[in-house]
C-alpha cells in the first residue's frame, strides 16, 4: 500500500511539472493607434492570400491595395450625406489612413484638393480585410456627416450638418473581406474625418479594392 502511494505521488509530481514547463506558443496581438505591426501585416496578408487564391480559382481578378474613391458637388442647401450624389467629377485610388482632424481634402488628387473646400461628398467603396472573428467596434469622427457600411449594412451613422462629433456602432464579422463604404459630407467649416476599429485608426493595408 505505501509503495503505490509513492508510486502515484511520483506521477502527479512528474504531470505538475510537465504542465508548468509546457511552453508558451500564444502570441499576443498588440496594434497602437496609428501603427502597424509586424504581427499585423502578416495576419492581413494571410487573409488576402487566402481570398485571392479563391478568387483566381474562380476566374476573377485578385484584390490589390487601395479603396476607390469619388468626389461629388453638393448644392450649399444640403443638411445631410445624400444617399444617391450627383454624378462624380472625380475617380481616383486612395492607399492611406482615414485619420484626420483638419484637413479632409488630403485624401483628394493632389492636382484638385485646392479647388474644392465647402459643399462636397467624398465616397470611398473597396473591401476591408479583417484578421480575427468576433464582435467589432467601429466609429467616425467628422466635422460634418459621415456613414459607414459595411456588407452593405449601415454600421456607424454620424450624419449631418455639425462640429467633431464621433459615433460608433458594432457588428459581428467572420475573419476574411468585407465589403466597406465610406461617405463623407463637408458643408462649411472644418473639414475632419476620422475612421476607427477597436484597436485605433484602421491602418492603411487593411483597405482592398
Amino acid at each position: 500500500m505505501v509503495n503505490e502511494m509513492k508510486y502515484l505521488i511520483n506521477i502527479v509530481i512528474l504531470f505538475a511539472i510537465g504542465c508548468g514547463s509546457e511552453p508558451n506558443n500564444t502570441l499576443e496581438r498588440v496594434v497602437q493607434p496609428g501603427t502597424i505591426s509586424v504581427l499585423e501585416l502578416t495576419d492581413v496578408s494571410e487573409v488576402v492570400a487566402e481570398k485571392n487564391a479563391y478568387r483566381l480559382s474562380a476566374g476573377q481578378s485578385p484584390l490589390v491595395p487601395g479603396i476607390v474613391c469619388t468626389l461629388h458637388l453638393l448644392p450649399n442647401s444640403t443638411i445631410n450625406t445624400p444617399s444617391n450624389p450627383p454624378a462624380a467629377i472625380a475617380t481616383w485610388t486612395y492607399e492611406g489612413e482615414f485619420n484626420t482632424s483638419t484637413d479632409v481634402t488630403m485624401i483628394l488628387p493632389p492636382a484638385i484638393k485646392a479647388l474644392y473646400t465647402n459643399w462636397f461628398m467624398i465616397r470611398c467603396s473597396g473591401q476591408l480585410v479583417v484578421t480575427r472573428s468576433g464582435y467589432h467596434m467601429f466609429s467616425t469622427e467628422s466635422d460634418d456627416g459621415s456613414m459607414l457600411y459595411i456588407n452593405n449594412s449601415l454600421v456607424v451613422n454620424n450624419d449631418g450638418q455639425h462640429s467633431t462629433q464621433v459615433a460608433s456602432g458594432m457588428r459581428l464579422l467572420e475573419r476574411g473581406v468585407h465589403a466597406i463604404r465610406i461617405d463623407y459630407f463637408q458643408a462649411t467649416g472644418q473639414r475632419a474625418l476620422a475612421i476607427r476599429d477597436q484597436d485605433g485608426a484602421i491602418s492603411s493595408n487593411r483597405f482592398y479594392r
